[in-house]
């Protein structure tokens, strides 16, 4: 039985606006990345205040796109699409928890490959007690991981992936697409805070590697948990190189 080509072009446009509301909330973040960053070095403020507002920035684009995800039912609305479950099994943490470390070595190795310095190396943390929980612990070990991955692994990833379907592309290739595209721009969002052009190559290969890991997870267990715990693995063993 043909599909009803009703069907096939209301598909096609709404994965089309899915795309398009995951692509403004992008820019978004970028824009305000980049704008508060302007701010800070114009404007003297204290170290709390940079690392939250520059956190701030990245979430509330991203969040509205989550909180906006979830509100709609499958099948209905542009953001509607088959959503990961946001569950965690003991097999999603055991992933998660070798995925985050394997991911941090490769980080270490891609570190070490194109500055010469181990993860951490050179480096001296001087932040007051409120930045250093909110910066090190509460931010990137507790919320970055729940915030960022509901909106890459599970809203962005399978609204482009549905694109790459309704475009033609096979169910397989479709996933990878959504993927390693996903993977990419998470990647990209990650080294607008870079200090070197090496910073930044640094810290683009090694989230996109995690990216595309952590997108495999998801795309095989049809669960957001493993990513989750992969995500915050990840990040407590940089803040733990650091300290």
């Amino acid at each position: 039985m043909s599909p009803d080509p009703a069907d096939t072009a209301k598909t096609r446009t709404d994965a089309a606006r899915g795309t398009l509301a995951i692509a403004i909330a992008v820019l978004a973040a970028i824009a305000l990345t980049l704008a508060f960053g302007a701010l800070t070095r114009t404007v003297v403020m204290p170290a709390w205040l940079q690392i939250v507002g520059a956190y701030l920035a990245v979430w509330i684009p991203l969040g509205v796109v989550v909180a906006a995800a979830w509100r709609a039912r499958p099948g209905r609305g542009i953001l509607a699409t088959t959503r990961p479950r946001l569950r965690l099994t003991a097999i999603d943490v055991l992933f998660g928890i070798g995925i985050g470390l394997l991911a941090r070595g490769i980080a270490a190795i891609v570190q070490v490959a194109l500055t010469g310095v181990m993860p951490g190396g050179g480096i001296r943390l001087e932040l007051d007690p409120l930045a250093w929980w909110f910066g090190l612990i509460l931010a990137p070990v507790l919320l970055a991981p729940v915030i960022e991955e509901l909106f890459f692994r599970g809203v962005a990833q399978p609204v482009v992936t549905d694109a790459a379907r309704a475009a033609g592309s096979a169910p397989r290739t479709a996933t990878v697409i959504g993927i390693v595209a996903t993977a990419a721009v998470f990647a990209l969002l990650h080294t607008l805070d870079a200090a070197t052009p090496t910073g930044a190559w640094v810290v683009a290969l090694s989230t996109f590697v995690f990216g595309c890991a952590v997108g495999t997870l998801v795309a095989v267990t049809g669960r957001l948990g493993g990513a989750i715990v992969a995500h915050a693995v990840f990040n407590l063993t940089l803040v733990l190189l650091l300290v």
